[in-house]
């Protein structure tokens, strides 16, 4: 997978373009592809201090994928996918955070194409420690119920940070998903903002 993009501010908003080329590899065929990523962002202020930021993207516009002999596989390989969704400040409060995406899977029935995912963090001490808390449906309406919760807590000091995340099983996955617990380290050096002492979560909920 190669990827490369560029984006820009624009008053209180931005806009991005990126490009992938992407390989996959099924037996002795080898499939590929150019598309584009398109995104666009919005910033707003509130009174009392709280903010708002939304966003929509659109990702893998263009073709569909080749084999080495020029034949064009299923969109359903590479499918078009839009994401929308938005997070609210509370000034000293947490930040809410939602999205809704949607993937032309055609393989699926069309209501199972959506997914929703929300979120919830809360920064104490200047944004030296976040809990965090969020949940991923599943591309199946009727087991909307059946996705994935997790809890998250971080610690930032210095420009170092610690993050551990709790995630839930789940059994609509087709097979049963196991709960599991995830820890990482960053380092942020002189110059480079953290994203937790910005005070808005990172998306990883």
């Amino acid at each position: 997978l190669f990827l490369a993009g560029y984006g820009v501010d624009v008053g209180r908003g931005a806009v991005g373009v990126a490009v992938r080329h992407e390989r996959q590899y099924f037996a002795a065929d080898t499939l590929s592809a150019w598309t584009a990523d398109v995104g666009l962002r919005a910033t707003g202020a509130m009174p009392r201090g709280h903010a708002w930021r939304a966003g929509l993207v659109a990702s893998r516009l263009g073709q569909g994928l080749r084999d080495q002999r020029g034949l064009r596989a299923p969109r359903a390989f590479n499918p078009v996918g839009v994401r929308g969704g938005g997070e609210y400040a509370l000034g000293a409060g947490p930040t809410l955070a939602t999205e809704l995406a949607y993937v032309s899977d055609t393989r699926r029935e069309a209501r199972d194409r959506v997914r929703w995912h929300a979120g919830i963090e809360q920064l104490f001490l200047d944004g030296r420690l976040a809990a965090r808390a969020g949940y991923n449906s599943i591309a199946n309406y009727d087991r909307i119920s059946h996705g994935l919760a997790s809890l998250g807590v971080s610690a930032n000091v210095a420009g170092a940070g610690l993050d551990y995340a709790f995630v839930t099983g789940s059994d609509g996955l087709g097979e049963t998903f196991d709960s599991r617990h995830y820890l990482s380290f960053r380092v942020a050096w002189a110059g480079v903002q953290s994203p937790l002492s910005s005070g808005t979560p990172d998306g990883g909920f």
